[in-house]
């Protein structure tokens, strides 16, 4: 039978007939292509857009998938890869023992044709570089970058937890709830741009989830590090992120601080629908996204309250000025929510430096308790106020005025 390997890991397919124009999934990294002559061509269906290898590119050996032999399993003589953790369109995650540090880890190894050029290398080093220097309570710290052979790779704190995606029931998410998680998301996401770094994949699959809901975010694999303002908002020929997350301006390869705030608007609305905003196959995806308003959330749950529809439709607003400006604005709309539903316990964990950190809120119970002090003393003020002694008028003193009187 006739064979051909995924574009996307190099895994060799057999196939029942080439024909051209087919659509074939890869049975190991779940890549869509189409077969074109006796060469796959990447058609991408809602996973991560990168840009493509060229032919020359497409020949670098593919990201080990299997552990063949113990020579295999070693990254640098420091870290052993012991379980697959899953494949992406940027690399193999694995989770692996830091022989060093004695600790576990997890290391992603990137596909060998997304850093080619000296130039590519360069920007790789410099942005990791910076990466490793994010300290923040729900972002996952990147602690270290390498390289094995033609393969680079990151290595990250291994985190015990599950995906958002994976707690996110067919009905949506009991509100609270998801406003809870997505208030770390954008806390990690201003953090972020404080320290001039742009995620530009946000999505529910990029959040790991542990206990008490402890949200953090992973994967800034392909975010963006700019130096001056204006740089982070050049526009690129490079779409970058999932189709069905992005911005508008983000496909026209603007990505923006605001992109990154419309992203975790549609993780908002996922969490409480259960549904993405746009469910079609890739490139009608990318065209509704610019033409076409998204459903309203209460479309799909007539029980949801409609001021956090607002508050999720004006995150997902189409024209940037229309949207909340910083995700700390878009972070504050949420609290207020919460605090009208009445809820006190708020993740106000920030990391150190925060140029963002938003300054305490006082729950609603503690607000009205000082109002009603106010008034309390106000009230002791005007009563006083109104029989204190009144001054008398002086008249000239007699005689008997100017005696001391004293008790016998």
């Amino acid at each position: 039978m006739p064979s051909l390997s995924c574009p996307q890991c190099n895994t060799n397919l057999t196939i029942d007939g080439q024909i051209v124009g087919q659509k074939l999934t890869c049975g190991n990294c779940q890549h869509l292509f189409t077969i074109r002559n006796t060469a796959a061509t990447t058609v991408p269906d809602q996973k991560t857009l990168v840009k493509q290898p060229t032919a020359v590119q497409a020949k670098a050996p593919a990201v080990s998938t299997t552990l063949s032999n113990k020579q295999e399993s070693w990254l640098n003589q420091r870290y052993e890869l012991k379980t697959r953790l899953g494949q992406g369109s940027f690399g193999v995650v694995w989770k692996a023992f830091d022989h060093r540090l004695k600790r576990d880890v997890a290391i992603k190894i990137l596909h060998p044709h997304l850093v080619v050029s000296p130039s590519e290398v360069k920007q790789f080093e410099n942005e990791a570089g910076i990466l490793t220097q994010l300290t923040h309570p729900h972002i996952v710290p990147l602690l270290d970058r390498g390289r094995h052979g033609n393969q680079r790779f990151f290595v990250s704190s291994f985190i015990q937890g599950v995906s958002l995606q994976s707690l996110v029931p067919a009905g949506g998410m009991q509100p609270k709830r998801a406003v809870r998680l997505i208030i770390q998301i954008l806390q990690a996401i201003r953090y972020a741009y404080g320290k001039k770094v742009l995620h530009r994949d946000i999505k529910a699959e990029n959040a790991m989830v542990g206990e008490n809901d402890q949200l953090w975010l992973l994967d800034f694999g392909i975010s963006t590090v700019f130096v001056q303002e204006q740089d982070a908002s050049k526009t690129s020929k490079e779409r970058v992120g999932t189709p069905a997350y992005m911005a508008p301006e983000a496909i026209r390869g603007k990505h923006t601080h605001s992109s990154d705030v419309y992203s975790a608007g549609v993780v908002l609305y996922r969490l409480l629908t259960g549904r993405l905003p746009f469910e079609d196959p890739t490139m009608a995806v990318l065209t509704r996204i610019q033409q076409e308003q998204p459903p309203a959330p209460r479309q799909y749950r007539p029980d949801l309250d409609t001021e956090l529809e607002v508050i999720c439709l004006q995150a997902m607003a189409k024209q940037t000025e229309e949207r909340y400006a910083t995700a700390a604005a878009f972070e504050q709309a949420l609290v207020h929510w919460l605090e009208n539903q009445g809820t006190t316990q708020l993740n106000q964990a920030t990391g150190p430096d925060d140029p963002y950190q938003p300054a305490a809120l006082l729950p609603k119970a503690w607000i009205w308790a000082s109002g009603l002090l106010v008034l309390v003393v106000m009230s002791i003020g005007l009563t006083w106020w109104l029989v204190r002694p009144t001054a008398t008028l002086k008249s000239k003193p007699t005689a008997t005025q100017n005696k001391p009187f004293f008790r016998q």
